[in-house]
């Protein structure tokens, strides 16, 4: 033991006496260590309540090294951009840190210091601003996750743990916001639907929003975008852009187009009162349709209104508007349906587009579908309408392998006509314009959904299909182009034309466009993100995947 103390006990003395006359670097240490352990301890207490695995401690530490490396211009430059209160902070704290520095340290330890200090006062001035933008948004929807996700008692008080803000646009908009629920809480399409609806309404004004459940791992990933176009316009020739088989239907949450694939989802039903932009989604499919050989259409049309602007395009079969002309062509329809299955056998494939020489799939529109299976009173007519409503709810579901598609279009759900049986066989619904309670219920199997749809601008909808419920702003195309836009398809079907040929010469000929997507606005309450060019990188730093590295 003696040896030991005689050979090691110098080595420890020495250290020692280094540490001794860096106190700086002692406290710098003892920092660290306090750190560590509150960081594990939270860490520890975090995963306990959300039950998903926390980040790292180095998570926390890179953070600020890549909000202090935001920048590689002078630091002196920069000075120009901070606001008087926290330019008159930093002097105060130089100042002092100065005067201890000279007090305390000599030589080159004094430098070590200031430049230490000066790296703090840099991350501090350019973290503060950010932190106070955060902290005002968390104010917005902190209380909005805590009453729809149940948050337990204190949660207020780590509101970050909860809350994870990944990223910042231009003008304050976050780009994505992590937001975690107790483990305990079941994420139920009722409570999804409460938490988005009131996350719309109260969050950010002119901000259009994304919701990504993972129920799996306890939270919900929240996107913004900037809001919706007032107009979409609608994309021709469309196949040019999308595939036979993807149907346009307007402008997502996101951005980006926003399709009906009906190799994945074979029938849709569509509703909207008057004037809401039903016609338009009809439209934007039948031109899609038509520029299309892979397609043929059948239309009935009991209003004769909608759908006889179509009636002579080429990959149209039939145009019913009387009663008896309606039932021949559902008839027709459900005999495609049979002869087709018989095909099938033959050749011994499970899908008509496995055959030797596949028909076109099949498309069967109904205007008012209530206008086709609702009762009159009449005998006759009636019977005729209870064997629609029969082929109708087997076209649904029998029809997708045999490659028959249904689109039911109405202005007023009613469950006698679209019964539970046949509805629910009938996977993609789109609802336009504000409804009330019934209808969003009918058609989006919510009764809240639909009542959030602003009534203005018309166009705006919501279009259901199996991921989930998406705001759209529908495709919009005048009924003065209609016969032009048909005349054009009808070359391309044939092959006389090539659509891209087509799309090229429009663009020539047409001036640019100017209803492109709005800014979002910000809410005059929010502190004003920095708007210099340094500022623009510290808030674009902590974007992509991981978490809020400040939180």
């Amino acid at each position: 033991m003696s040896e030991f103390f005689d050979t090691w006990g110098p080595r420890f003395s020495s250290v020692w006496e280094i540490l001794m006359d860096r106190p700086y670097a002692v406290t710098a240490l003892l920092l660290l260590v306090a750190y560590t352990v509150v960081a594990r301890i939270r860490r520890k207490k975090a995963e306990e309540r959300t039950g998903e695995v926390q980040p790292a401690l180095l998570s926390g530490i890179r953070g600020p090294i890549k909000y202090a490396m935001a920048s590689t211009e002078p630091v002196i430059a920069r000075f120009s951009s901070f606001t008087p209160r926290y330019l008159v902070a930093v002097v105060v704290f130089l100042a002092a840190a100065t005067l201890l520095a000279a007090t305390w340290l000599a030589g080159a330890d004094r430098v070590s210091v200031l430049l230490l200090v000066v790296l703090f006062a840099v991350l501090y001035a350019k973290y503060r601003p950010v932190k106070k933008h955060r902290d005002w948004f968390l104010d917005q929807v902190f209380p909005i996750a805590q009453t729809e996700l149940k948050f337990q008692k204190g949660a207020e008080l780590n509101r970050e743990g909860y809350i994870n803000i990944q990223g910042w646009e231009e003008g304050g908009r976050p780009t994505s916001v992590i937001v975690s629920f107790p483990s305990a809480v079941s994420a139920t399409p009722a409570r999804k639907a409460a938490f988005e609806a009131h996350w719309d309404a109260s969050a950010m004004e002119g901000v259009s929003w994304t919701y990504d459940w993972q129920s799996t791992s306890n939270r919900v990933i929240v996107k913004s975008f900037p809001p919706l176009p007032q107009v979409a316009d609608l994309p021709f020739p469309s196949v040019v852009d999308f595939a036979w088989n993807e149907l346009p239907l307007g402008i997502g949450a996101d951005g980006e187009p926003l399709v009906w694939d009906a190799t994945r989802i074979p029938h849709t039903l569509v509703a909207g009162v008057s004037g809401s932009g039903k016609s338009m989604i009809q439209r934007a499919i039948l031109l899609h349709v038509l520029q299309s050989p892979q397609w043929e259409v059948i239309l009935i049309d009991p209003k004769r209104v909608e759908l006889s602007m179509y009636k002579d395009a080429d990959g149209v079969l039939l145009h019913a508007v009387e009663e008896a002309e309606m039932m021949d062509a559902i008839r027709y329809a459900q005999q495609q349906m049979v002869d087709r299955y018989i095909l099938m056998t033959e050749f011994g494939v499970a899908k008509y587009d496995s055959l030797p020489e596949p028909p076109p799939a099949l498309m069967v529109m109904v205007d008012e579908l209530t206008s086709l299976l609702s009762e009159t009173g009449d005998k006759e007519v009636d019977a005729g309408r209870k064997e629609a409503k029969a082929i109708v709810g087997k076209i649904a579901r029998e029809g997708r392998a045999a490659g028959l598609n249904f689109v039911g279009a109405t202005q007023r759900p009613d469950a006698e006509v679209m019964r539970g049986d046949t509805r629910n066989t009938i996977e993609g619904r789109i609802g336009m314009g504000r409804m009330n309670t019934i209808a969003s219920n009918m058609i989006l199997d919510d009764a809240t959904i639909g009542t959030l749809t602003p009534a203005d601008p018309r166009g705006r909808g919501v279009f259901k299909d199996l991921d989930g419920y998406h705001k759209m702003q529908g495709y919009f195309l005048a009924d003065d182009q209609v016969d032009k836009a048909v005349e054009i398809a009808n070359a391309i079907r044939s092959g006389k034309i090539t659509a891209a040929a087509v799309k090229e010469d429009l663009q020539a000929s047409v001036a640019p466009e100017t209803r492109g997507r709005k800014q979002s606005k910000k809410l005059e309450s929010a502190p004003a993100q920095p708007k210099t060019g340094w500022m623009r990188k510290l808030a674009n730093a902590g974007k992509g995947e991981g978490v809020d590295e400040f939180g």
